[in-house]
């Protein structure tokens, strides 16, 4: 099924008081397909169907009545949601997954969920290293990867408007934003192998809750001062 499918396959699992706010959603064909490709390749392991995947996306809609349809669907966790669908068919990669390395983001996917207590503390611990990591991942991706990812994340342009700027089909412009977020992170998780005493499952933990608060990640990496200068390094020259 083509991404024009999604937004159908939505729908039919919404209240008809929800369907006609969805249907009203600028974009939300591609950001759908984005949210897809995001979570495929946050899993590549674990196999969730499309009209699972959009029956949990509905759950969440109808559970989240105090917030728009529009703001539960653009801050939803992507690879989250689609871990937890796969727990809720009994996946047994998922449910592994999920018991090894549970994320306080995963409180949105499946309510009621506890914030894993080890977590907190590599989150509280490592704060600065992963602050410096996800930041010199950033500045390390290409200029378009990097330009997408503010227009996206911190200018609030759609996939629709991203395509219409880089004259692009919407398609391309979802895939482009996918792989602009999946570039970074596999960069910052390299970094955290690299430069941290912790376990492989502790590191895909902390990019997993990264990659839940991406906004916030990108804002910070795209402000001047994202990167400290090292100890012993000469000043820049300036013209």
């Amino acid at each position: 099924m083509g991404a024009s499918g999604f937004v159908a396959l939505l729908a039919s699992r919404l209240p008809p008081s929800r369907r006609d706010e969805v249907a009203a959603i600028a974009g939300l064909e591609d950001l759908l397909a984005a949210h897809d490709a995001a979570a495929r390749g946050a899993w590549p392991t674990i196999a969730v169907t499309r009209e699972r995947y959009t029956s949990h996306l509905a759950q969440l809609v109808v559970a989240r009545e105090g917030e728009s349809a529009e703001q539960v669907l653009r801050t939803v966790p992507a690879a989250d949601v689609y871990l937890a669908a796969a727990c809720c068919d009994g996946t047994p990669a998922a449910i592994a997954a999920v018991r090894d390395s549970l994320v306080p983001s995963m409180r949105q996917a499946l309510p009621g969920a506890m914030l894993d207590p080890e977590l907190a503390l590599l989150r509280d611990r490592y704060r600065d290293d992963v602050r410096r990591a996800f930041a010199e991942a950033f500045a390390g991706v290409t200029e378009r990867q990097r330009n997408v990812l503010r227009q996206y994340h911190i200018d609030g342009l759609t996939i629709d408007k991203l395509g219409t700027l880089y004259r692009v089909n919407r398609a391309t412009a979802a895939r482009w934003v996918a792989a602009a977020r999946q570039a970074v992170l596999d960069a910052m998780r390299a970094k955290l192998v690299e430069r941290l005493r912790v376990s492989q499952g502790q590191v895909d933990s902390i990019v997993r809750l990264v990659r839940s608060q991406l906004d916030v990640s990108v804002r910070e990496a795209a402000m001047p001062r994202a990167v400290p200068a090292r100890r012993g390094r000469t000043r820049d020259r300036r013209s």
